[in-house]
């Protein structure tokens, strides 16, 4: 069997607010759906390039899809896969989704999940923390809003005001919480040390969860000795490429490492990078970068495929962001969501919404 078409099909989608963070605002997601069909099965795959959070340009992702694309006509979805390039010579989300969709392919031609195609151990459902956005005038009514939906984690972007305002709007928050129910801020680089040190210490004996990218200038020393003040993980995210992984190894500097598939290239890619994680004694998370639904589907699955990771709390309810979406998002009871044994990524009909 082998592939009979290669498609990328473009969309626009709308946030229903802007999603702000102290790198800028973000008001649409925009990108292109990669669609192949074989044998009668279609696989999909979402390239969304946001090189803020460090992936291509768009042009740049336009360009390296129609090249390879083009050359996958007539080849077995199998043999395709194991010759994409390395991510070391390809742009990040245009890879990630030309990899989904070949996995999706894969997977659906041998009858089988994306989770349990990318390992057989794989978990039947996963956990997701809320995405409450920024800290402003309208948190309260959005944490109540994800409080009504069993949410047990919420995240907050932090780092858009004074360093003492902010924690007075946080300990407000912290003191009407149910038990149980904690707060993963992210301050994507916001602060000077001594202004993280002095958040870190403000955040003192409220029910916190994690503090993720607090430094705007990140620096290993830095990172450890606020790890060492904090009674929570610190998390990397965007300073990820800016170390080896290795130099993590055997300091205190962070317990937590956040992999987005649109940003390292690709599921395997993420898997493998999860893996050298684990065994550098620190946690993998996965998250996504506002994607659309098939690139949120791709994130479930890899979160799925991270046996080890029992229980974690990843960072994949974004869909509620999009004001229109080219598919079924996870549905997200309890802060959980539940994968089907449909083969690959369970969705269908993504081409034909987007070329209607």
């Amino acid at each position: 069997m082998t592939i009979a078409s290669a498609e990328s099909l473009p969309y626009r989608l709308p946030l229903r607010q802007q999603w702000q963070s102290s790198q800028g605002r973000l008001g649409e997601r925009i990108g292109w759906i990669i669609v192949l069909r074989s044998d009668g099965l279609t696989g999909y795959g979402d390239c969304a390039p946001l090189p803020g959070t460090g992936t291509e340009t768009l042009e740049e992702a336009g360009t390296w899809l129609e090249r390879q694309l083009s050359r996958l006509r007539g080849v077995a979805p199998e043999t395709a896969l194991e010759s994409l390039p390395s991510t070391a010579y390809c742009p990040p989300a245009a890879r990630c989704g030309l990899e989904t969709a070949l996995l999706d392919l894969c997977a659906r031609l041998a009858n089988r999940s994306l989770s349990h195609w990318l390992d057989p151990r794989a978990q039947g459902k996963v956990r997701a923390n809320a995405s409450i956005g920024a800290l402003d005038a309208h948190t309260a009514t959005r944490v109540d809003g994800a409080l009504g939906q069993g949410f047990g984690v919420l995240k907050i972007k932090v780092g858009f005001g004074q360093v003492d305002a902010e924690l007075r709007a946080l300990k407000e928050l912290a003191t009407n919480l149910p038990p149980g129910v904690s707060l993963r801020l992210d301050a994507n680089r916001a602060w000077s040390f001594p202004q993280a040190e002095r958040f870190v210490r403000g955040l003192q004996g409220l029910h916190i969860e994690a503090l993720e990218e607090p430094l705007a200038k990140p620096d290993l020393n830095l990172w450890e000795c606020l790890q060492m003040l904090a009674p929570f993980p610190l998390a990397v995210d965007e300073s990820l490429g800016l170390f080896q992984l290795e130099e993590w190894a055997g300091r205190a500097g962070a317990q937590r490492i956040l992999i987005k598939p649109m940003v390292v290239g690709g599921l395997r890619p993420a898997l493998s990078l999860a893996k050298t994680v684990r065994q550098l004694g620190m946690q993998s998370l996965v998250t996504t970068t506002v994607d659309s639904a098939v690139g949120v589907w791709a994130a479930v699955h890899l979160a799925a495929a991270l046996p080890e990771e029992t229980g974690a709390v990843h960072g994949l309810a974004t869909s509620q962001w999009l004001a229109r979406d080219i598919a079924d998002p996870p549905k997200i009871k309890g802060g959980v969501i539940e994968i089907a044994s449909a083969g690959g990524l369970g969705l269908d009909g993504v081409g034909q919404s987007l070329s209607q």
